[in-house]
């Protein structure tokens, strides 16, 4: 079977040193804004998207590619649609014959990584083909996602209540957080008795209508949408928001913190996150985003969601391209092209997944716009620092032996200050956390 051409990590020692400049005009920044100990049981579940379950023919999926792209990833977990429409006429007990493809790739990766499931879609024959939310409907749904998770039972599946609900089926067909809440009510209990061990998921709604503080999501909180669910799932993105990509991952950070404050506050116990959607379009036209900067902010987010243990798992949307149309927003999503040919972002995430689920994160430091997560494993503790904010420049000076960016080849420091990048730079010292000082500004200026 034909396989893709993947990308891998250079992790070479450089005799050539990492230059570190003078001291330059800048000023050390006062104090910093955030230094604490991070304690996380289980490592980050990485996972991908992937188009089997929803039954999209174009978007051109194998089997043998991605599963070679899983593994070369360190992507453990697969997420993909269960869609009503194509599945309503199949028992839990023919998905395996109707989804081979999906059913094989989410039980090959085994019990630490389950898969995460989301089940959606409207049926024209029910509630005319809108957002089901009659009483009938609400039965139908739940009938069809309690006997459809029996193909996952003994996974440990992670069931995603519908996608974005809060986008509805049709145009205007927005749902409220009201109904919503109606509609995991009435789920949750068919997923309890198809697949005992699934954790539930509720939320997942979009937010590319302006929702950054989370109102809905909160509303759905307040409402008890979480009362027969486990955890909270959330959809992440910021493309179409020029002011605000500057500082993408930071800002995507900022609304976990702030929603994961008001879950623990308003349904205590259920405030784990599990980031089900994120991702950031490579394409030509409007709201595209340089290839090269979707790289830096996928190992961001992936390293700076480590060092947060309430977010549970985080799944990149989406593995590959979708379609071929170079201008197309949503053909040009994934970490490989549609041919499975790897962008910048492949070896991003490999990078930084690899490290996360291979050492434990142990300390995060924010110093102005400078961020630093220290993680612990077999070979001492590293250290990775990048800038937060590409509008506010920071130099750093570190007595690390090397410093690696992601995806380039390590290098022999020396002393003095250099520029920080949003491209995360891994620095190693062999033992114990390497020292590193932040201050603003550029080395230039």
């Amino acid at each position: 079977m034909w396989r893709p051409r993947l990308l891998a990590v250079v992790a070479l020692a450089s005799t050539a040193p990492f230059l570190l400049g003078p001291a330059g005009r800048s000023q050390t920044t006062s104090a910093t804004n955030d230094d604490r100990a991070v304690t996380r049981s289980t490592p980050l579940i990485t996972g991908v998207q992937l188009h089997f379950g929803a039954m999209i023919r174009k978007a051109g999926y194998q089997p043998g590619p991605t599963d070679t792209a899983m593994r070369t990833l360190d992507a453990v977990s697969a997420r993909d649609n269960l869609s009503w429409p194509d599945l309503a006429q199949t028992q839990g007990s023919g998905i395996a014959a109707r989804l081979p493809a999906l059913f094989d790739v989410t039980h090959q990766r085994g019990a630490a990584a389950p898969p995460l499931l989301t089940p959606h879609g409207g049926l024209p024959n029910i509630d005319g083909g809108n957002l089901p939310t009659s009483p009938g409907a609400l039965r139908a749904f739940s009938a069809f996602v309690g006997d459809a998770v029996t193909a996952w039972k003994g996974t440990g599946a992670l069931v995603e209540i519908w996608n974005e609900w809060d986008k509805g089926v049709r145009k205007g067909d927005y749902g409220t957080p009201e109904s919503y809440v109606a509609l995991v009510k009435a789920t949750a209990p068919a997923i309890r008795r198809g697949a005992p061990d699934a954790k539930i998921l509720a939320g997942g709604a979009a937010d590319d209508r302006g929702q950054l503080r989370s109102e809905w999501t909160k509303s759905m909180i307040d409402g008890g949408g979480l009362d027969s669910a486990d955890a909270l799932s959330i959809h992440l993105y910021d493309h179409c928001a020029a002011q605000l990509l500057p500082r993408a991952t930071d800002e995507m950070m900022a609304r976990l913190d702030d929603i994961h404050a008001y879950a623990a506050a308003h349904a205590p116990g259920k405030s784990d996150i599990y980031v089900s959607e994120f991702g950031w379009p490579s394409n030509s036209g409007r709201c595209g985003v340089d290839a090269q900067a979707v790289a830096e902010n996928v190992a961001q987010f992936i390293f700076a969601a480590s060092a947060r243990p309430w977010i549970r798992g985080v799944w990149y949307y989406e593995l590959k391209d979708s379609g071929r149309d170079p201008a197309e927003i949503e053909d040009n999503f994934g970490l490989l092209t549609y041919d499975y040919r790897p962008k910048p972002a492949f070896c991003a995430y490999q990078a930084a997944a690899k490290l996360v689920r291979s050492a434990r994160p142990v300390r995060v430091v924010r110093d102005g716009s400078a961020m630093r997560v220290d993680f612990a494993g077999g070979d001492g503790t590293v250290s990775v620092i990048w800038l937060a904010d590409r509008r506010r420049p920071m130099q750093f000076s570190t007595d690390a032996a090397t410093a690696q960016p992601v995806c380039g080849a390590a290098a022999v420091t020396r002393p003095g200050w250099a520029d920080l990048s949003a491209r995360p730079i891994i620095l190693r010292s062999g033992g114990a956390a390497p020292r590193i000082q932040f201050r603003s500004g550029p080395l230039s200026s």
